[in-house]
């Protein structure tokens, strides 16, 4: 079963788990250590409570991080990543407007 969740119980190490394995199959090898993610993630100033994830399974394969910003909660694109070689699952993760 496909779910998408919030990410605000997912911990940040899980999420960069994720994000390190979307790269796995890139010609550039990604070597971002951990506490480079969760820098970025405070400076891009990510707020997990609107982010979300696709579960499959209840197995953690993507997702897309997003910041809160105003007094209207509206929210804009930080980070996105899925799994490889889940295309249908990539086409969740990175769908939307840009």
């Amino acid at each position: 079963m496909t779910d998408l969740k919030q990410l605000k119980d997912v911990p940040l190490s899980e999420i960069h788990a994720v994000f390190i394995a979307a790269f796995s199959d890139y010609d550039i090898p990604m070597d971002l250590p951990f506490w480079k993610f969760r820098n970025i993630c405070k400076r891009r100033g990510i707020d997990l409570e609107y982010s979300m994830g696709i579960f499959i399974d209840n197995k953690f394969f993507g997702f897309k991080v997003t910041k809160e910003f105003s007094c209207y909660q509206l929210s804009c694109e930080s980070i996105r990543s899925a799994l490889p070689n889940y295309t249908e699952v990539k086409k969740l993760a990175l769908s939307g407007n840009r």
